[in-house]
């Protein structure tokens, strides 16, 4: 009897173990899920890519849409006609200036150059329409290489995901040693890192559409008549 109630009690403990390992999963072996940083949960064993070269190509992908478009001298008569454009944008007349954001876009890669030496214009709309019709004309010429990145899951979705966590810590490292800085009393290094952390803060929003395009999310909102696929400046 002694025999048999102590097999029963093995085998009653094989089976709370057992209904322990299912109901819990990795954490009855002493594993946890890790907390998401910034929004954003780090990639588990589960969720690693188990080809590098996709790993690789996805980096690259990544670089070249983060890279700027070059920006090539327009001839003569289409520089002419952009110029005319961009001087549309601070007409006072609201359907002149949205017909002129609409149509600087069409120009193409082009119309880059003159719209990036707008973006310091002492018209704060006509800064503002030249950077959403920048980023409009960026996002097209940029828009094949996304959709490549699309097609490499999860590899994709896990390096850009990985370039926003590490873009958003840098933000906070420079904004943290701008105000040690200030305290400090060192204006220049103040001013060096204020602009480090202006930068990332543009390189994050620029990975955050990235986010939105690579994966699930809903589609960005139209400005200016505009509706750029990426926030690319």
């Amino acid at each position: 009897m002694a025999a048999m109630i102590g097999r029963g009690t093995s085998w009653l403990w094989w089976l709370a173990g057992a209904m322990c390992a299912l109901l819990l999963g990795p954490r009855a072996g002493g594993m946890e899920v890790p907390a998401p940083v910034y929004g954003i949960r780090p990639v588990g064993e589960e969720g690693q890519v188990d080809k590098p070269d996709q790993q690789q190509k996805a980096e690259a992908l990544l670089n070249e849409i983060l890279a700027p478009v070059p920006a090539p001298e327009p001839p003569p008569a289409v520089k002419a006609a952009i110029e005319k454009l961009i001087r549309d944008f601070a007409s006072e007349d609201a359907k002149v200036r949205e017909d002129a954001s609409a149509a600087v876009v069409k120009e193409g890669v082009p119309a880059l150059g003159l719209l990036r030496a707008a973006f310091s214009s002492k018209d704060a709309e006509v800064a503002e329409r030249a950077r959403t019709a920048a980023m409009a004309i960026e996002a097209a010429a940029k828009a094949p290489k996304v959709e490549e990145l699309k097609k490499l899951q999860p590899a994709g979705r896990q390096v850009v995901n990985q370039r926003l966590l590490a873009v958003t810590r840098a933000g906070d490292e420079a904004e943290q040693a701008a105000a040690a800085a200030d305290k400090a009393g060192d204006a220049a290094a103040a001013e060096k890192a204020r602009a480090a952390a202006k930068a990332a803060r543009e390189q994050r929003a620029v990975l955050a559409a990235l986010v939105r395009k690579v994966g699930p999310g809903e589609p960005m909102m139209m400005k200016y008549g505009v509706a750029p696929r990426l926030d690319v400046q």
